[in-house]
């Protein structure tokens, strides 16, 4: 469980520097337990590369996602500044958008109501 945590919240090749102290403390209590010394030990031949290996992997993962996660801050920062120009162009479209449809409302209510020097007036005025 230790290289479980080190890999997740400590840098790679933190479990490399703690692994002699993971042999002392996994070969120390084997040595006054009953039965063959050589045998248990054996074990430890499986389970400290299989400690450092999950470390390291997990080290490494938390890294490039470290690392992922930066790089999507700054791409996402980089297109909300270049989308900027954009949303200002539309709001400036949709305002000439709307003048336009208020002096055509005014050009249909004069040429409705017979009055084509009232709309040469408006339209001179805008």
């Amino acid at each position: 469980m230790i290289h479980v945590w080190l890999g997740i919240a400590h840098r790679p090749g933190t479990s490399l520097w703690i692994s002699p102290l993971m042999a002392v403390s996994y070969l120390t209590p084997l040595l006054f337990l009953p039965g063959d010394f050589a045998a248990a030990a054996g074990s430890f031949a499986l389970v400290l590369p299989t400690c450092l290996i999950v470390a390291e992997a997990l080290a490494r993962s938390r890294r490039r996602l470290l690392q992922t996660e930066g790089q999507l801050r700054v791409h996402s920062s980089e297109l909300e500044r270049a989308n900027r120009p954009t949303v200002e162009r539309a709001r400036e479209v949709r305002s000439v958008l709307h003048k336009l449809r208020k002096v055509e409302a005014q050009l249909r209510r004069h040429l409705s109501a017979g009055s084509e020097e009232a709309a040469h007036e408006s339209l001179a005025r805008t």
